[in-house]
C-alpha cells in the first residue's frame, strides 16, 4: 500500500483520489479482519496506519470502558515508556479521555499550545502535532486512535476524512473482537472455577493447596500476580502463598494486623467481609501500602475475603501490572474461588491433622528398637520398621508385598504357625533365619489392629539372651563336671607315675628278655599317652583364667604361623590374607596362641599328602557390635556331618593317637573370651575353622 501524500498538488483529479482512498480502505479492512483476537486486530490496524502516514512517529489506541469510566492503552508504536506512563486514563483525562468523553475528533498543529497537555513530557518526547479520533460502533465509543508527529504539521480535510473512515471500519471489527474477548473471558472464568474446584478436592498440605489456587488465578484469569493470606490465632493476617512474576518469598510472607483502624485493603476486606477493589492504585488509602504497590508497578488490585460461614479465614489478593480493569464478572469469579478456597482450607487442615497423627505413629513405629511388622491376611508384609530390616537383612522395598513372615520362621509350612499368626493375641518363641542364613531365636507377639484384618507383630531378638543362658548353663555344668573329674584325674595321675617309674626300673633289670623289654616299652608309651590325656583333661576342667590385654591379632597369627611353617616339612601351600585395618582386640595372648596353634596342627594333620592352607583375618558386624574374625581353611577330604556335630566334644577325636581334648579346649578358651568358634566343611573339598572375637569384651561379656 502506498503512503498518504500530505502534499497533494492542487487540482488533482477527484475521481482518481476517491479511487485511491477506496483502495487504501479496502486494504486496511482486509488487514484488520484477519483475526478475531483483540490484540491482533489492534496491532494490524496500528501497523496499517503507520504505513499510510509517512511522518507519523507515534501512535496509540485506547480501549474505552464507559461503565467504569476508564481508558486502557492496548496498542502503541514509537512512544517511550516514560511518555506512556501507566497506560490507564480516567474519563475526561488527557487528550484521549477528552475525545472519548466528547465523542469528537481532535487535531492539533502544535500540542504545546493546549493547556490540557503536559508540556514537559511532550517536549522531552520531542512531539509536536496530534490527531485523534473516536472509534465507534452503533453510536458507542469503543476506542480512541491517536497519532503523533515530531515535525509540526496540520491534518488536511482529506486526511481527517480518511482517518474517520478508518475508525469506522476498525469499529466494526473491534466490536466483534471485543465480543469474542468477552466470550473468551467468560470461558476463562468457568475454567478458573472448575480448576479451583479440582484443586480443593485434592488431598495435600495446606500450603500446597493454597499455592495451587494462586497459580490458577494467574494462569486462568490472567492476573499478573496473586496472593493468599490466612488469619492466625493472634488475629494476624499472614501471607501463605503467592504466584506471578515478581511475587518473591519476601512479598508472599508479609503480615498485617487485623485492626479496625487499618486502611489496608486486605484488612478492610476481612473486617467488612466483602470484596475491596481498586481500579487505580492511586485510590488506595493506605499511603505506605500504595508506595509499595507503585514500586511493584501495580496498576489495579482486588482483595476478596475467604469466608467459612460468618468467620473470615483469610483473603485472596489479585493484581494487574498491565492495563486491565476489574469488572463485575471478575469479582463474582473471585468470590466463587474464595468459596472453594474456604472448603480447601478446612479440608487441608483436617488432612494435616491426619498426617500429623500418621507421622507420630510412623515415628514411634520406626524409632522403637523392637522389630515391628504389619502383615495382611496372607501373612504378606504391609509395613516394616528399621529394626526388622536389620533383623532380617532385607530392605522395606524387598519385603513389602513380596515376602511373607512365615518364610523367615523355621516351621513356616506348619499350619499351627499360620493359625498363631491369624489368632490374636498370641505370644511364642521361634527360630528365625535371616538373609545370610544366620539362625536367631525370636520372641513373637501378635495383635490384631482394630477395624482391620491386618496384624501387628512384634519380634524381639532373644539370640543373645538364649546364648548367654546356654553358656551359663554350660559353664555351671562344666564346673560341676570339672570339680568331680579333676579329683578322679588326680587319683589316676598318681598310679600312672608309679607305673611309669616301675617300668623304667624293670627295664634296667638284666634278667628281662628282649620280648619283655618290648612289652615294657608298650606299657611306657601307653602310660605317657594316658598322662597326656589326663593333662589335657585337667586343662579343660580347671582352665586358667584369661588375662586380657589389647593385642594385634594380625601379628599374633603371623608369629604362630611362621613357627609352624618352619617346622612343617609337608608339601603345603600357605596363603595368608590379613586385614590391615583390623583394630586391636582384648584377649589373652597365650591362650589365643594355643587356639591358633591347635587349629593349625589339626589342619596340617588333615593334609597328609599336602594341599593349600589359607589363613585370613577380617572385621565383621554382629548384633550391631564390632567383631573380628580369623579363619583357617584347608583343602582335603573334609569332615562328615556326623563328625562335625561331635567335633568339639571332649575325648572325641578323628586321629588314632589324638586325646580328643584339643578342640574342646579351644572352644572353652573362646567361650571365656565371649566369642564363638565354628566349623564349615564340604566332603572332598575342604574344611574351614572360623573364630569370632568381640573387639571390646567389656561390652559383650556378662561379668555379673
Amino acid at each position: 500500500m502506498g503512503r498518504v501524500d500530505t502534499r497533494l498538488p492542487e487540482g488533482e483529479d477527484t475521481i482518481e483520489k476517491q479511487h485511491s482512498d477506496l483502495e487504501i480502505l479496502d486494504t486496511f479492512s482486509c488487514a484488520v479482519n484477519q483475526s478475531l483476537q483483540l490484540e491482533d486486530v489492534l496491532n494490524a490496524g496500528v501497523d496499517q496506519v503507520m504505513q499510510l502516514f509517512e511522518d507519523v512517529s507515534g501512535i496509540e489506541v485506547y480501549i474505552v470502558d464507559l461503565e467504569k469510566g476508564t481508558l486502557f492503552l492496548k496498542a502503541h508504536r514509537g512512544l517511550s515508556p516514560e511518555f506512556i506512563g501507566t497506560g490507564t486514563l480516567q474519563k475526561g483525562e488527557g487528550l484521549a479521555g477528552t475525545i472519548a468523553d466528547s465523542r469528537t475528533p481532535l487535531f492539533m498543529g502544535l500540542m504545546t499550545d493546549d493547556e490540557r497537555i503536559d508540556t514537559r513530557r511532550v517536549k522531552k518526547e520531542g512531539l509536536s502535532s496530534y490527531g485523534g479520533i473516536p472509534i465507534m460502533h452503533d453510536d458507542h465509543v469503543l476506542a480512541v486512535l491517536a497519532l503523533y508527529t515530531r515535525i509540526p504539521r496540520t491534518f488536511s480535510q482529506e486526511e481527517r476524512s480518511l482517518l474517520l473512515e478508518i475508525g469506522s471500519r476498525l469499529g466494526l471489527v473491534l466490536q466483534n473482537a471485543l465480543r469474542y474477548e468477552q466470550a473468551a473471558v467468560r470461558a476463562r472464568r468457568f475454567v478458573t472455577i472448575s480448576r479451583a474446584i479440582a484443586v480443593t478436592r485434592q488431598l495435600g498440605t495446606l500450603n500446597e493447596v493454597l499455592q495451587d489456587i494462586t497459580k490458577v488465578l494467574v494462569q486462568s484469569l490472567c492476573f499478573d500476580q496473586s496472593w493468599i493470606g490466612l488469619i492466625d490465632n493472634e488475629n494476624v493476617l499472614q501471607g501463605k502463598a503467592g504466584f506471578g512474576e515478581g511475587m518473591t518469598a519476601k512479598a508472599i510472607s508479609v503480615e498485617y494486623t487485623i485492626d479496625t483502624n487499618s486502611q489496608h485493603p486486605a484488612v478492610c476486606a476481612v473486617l467488612e467481609q466483602k470484596p475491596v477493589v481498586y481500579q487505580f492504585v492511586e485510590d488506595v488509602k493506605d499511603d505506605d501500602y500504595k508506595t509499595r504497590l507503585t514500586e511493584r508497578d501495580i496498576q489495579s488490585l482486588g482483595y476478596i475475603p475467604i469466608l467459612s460461614g460468618e468467620k473470615a479465614l483469610g483473603v485472596i489478593g489479585v493484581f494487574h501490572i498491565s492495563d486491565q480493569a476489574f469488572d463485575e464478572e471478575d469479582v463474582k469469579t473471585l468470590v466463587s474461588v474464595a468459596e472453594q478456597a474456604a472448603i480447601a482450607i478446612e479440608n487441608a487442615r483436617l488432612y494435616e491433622q491426619i498426617k500429623t497423627s500418621e507421622v507420630r505413629y510412623r515415628t514411634l513405629f520406626q524409632a522403637t528398637g523392637t522389630s515391628l511388622v504389619i502383615i495382611d491376611e496372607e501373612q504378606q508384609f504391609r509395613l516394616v520398621n528399621h529394626a526388622f530390616e536389620t533383623l532380617s537383612g532385607y530392605s522395606q522395598d524387598e519385603l513389602v508385598r513380596h515376602m511373607t513372615l512365615p518364610s523367615f520362621l523355621s516351621d513356616a509350612k506348619s499350619s499351627a504357625l499360620v493359625e498363631k499368626l491369624r489368632k490374636s493375641p498370641q505370644s511364642w518363641e521361634a527360630r528365625f533365619t535371616d538373609r545370610n542364613g544366620m539362625i536367631k531365636q525370636v520372641h513373637l507377639t501378635t495383635t490384631r489392629i482394630p477395624d482391620s484384618t491386618d496384624i501387628l507383630v512384634s519380634l524381639i531378638d532373644m539370640t543373645r539372651e538364649r546364648e548367654l543362658e546356654r553358656r551359663l548353663f554350660r559353664t555351671e555344668e562344666l564346673a560341676a563336671i570339672g570339680e568331680l573329674s579333676a579329683g578322679i584325674a588326680h587319683e589316676i595321675r598318681n598310679p600312672l607315675v608309679v607305673i611309669t617309674t616301675s617300668v623304667s626300673l624293670l627295664k634296667d633289670e638284666p634278667e628281662i628278655s628282649e620280648e619283655g623289654r618290648q612289652l615294657l616299652d608298650v606299657v611306657k608309651e601307653e602310660s605317657d599317652h594316658l598322662a597326656a590325656i589326663v593333662d589335657d583333661f585337667l586343662k579343660f576342667a580347671r582352665p586358667k583364667k584369661p588375662a586380657f590385654n589389647k593385642e594385634d591379632l594380625n601379628k599374633l597369627m603371623q608369629d604362630v604361623t611362621r613357627k609352624h611353617k618352619e617346622l612343617n616339612a609337608k608339601q603345603v601351600e600357605w596363603v595368608e590374607h590379613y586385614d590391615e585395618q583390623l583394630p586391636e582386640v582384648s584377649l589373652d595372648r597365650h591362650q589365643i596362641q594355643q587356639v591358633i596353634a591347635n587349629l593349625l596342627l589339626n589342619s596340617l594333620d588333615a593334609m597328609p599328602n599336602g594341599g593349600v592352607l589359607t589363613i585370613e583375618t577380617s572385621k565383621e558386624k554382629k548384633i550391631s557390635e564390632d567383631w573380628i574374625r580369623f579363619a583357617i581353611a584347608v583343602t582335603g577330604i573334609g569332615i562328615s556331618e556326623e563328625e562335625i556335630s561331635k567335633i568339639f566334644q571332649p575325648f572325641y577325636s578323628c586321629k588314632e593317637k589324638g586325646t580328643g581334648m584339643g578342640l574342646a579346649i579351644c572352644r572353652r578358651i573362646i567361650d571365656e573370651h565371649c566369642g564363638d568358634i565354628f566349623v564349615e566343611s564340604k566332603t572332598d573339598k575342604g574344611t574351614q575353622f572360623s573364630v569370632l572375637l568381640p573387639v571390646d569384651r567389656k561390652e559383650n561379656m556378662n561379668d555379673g
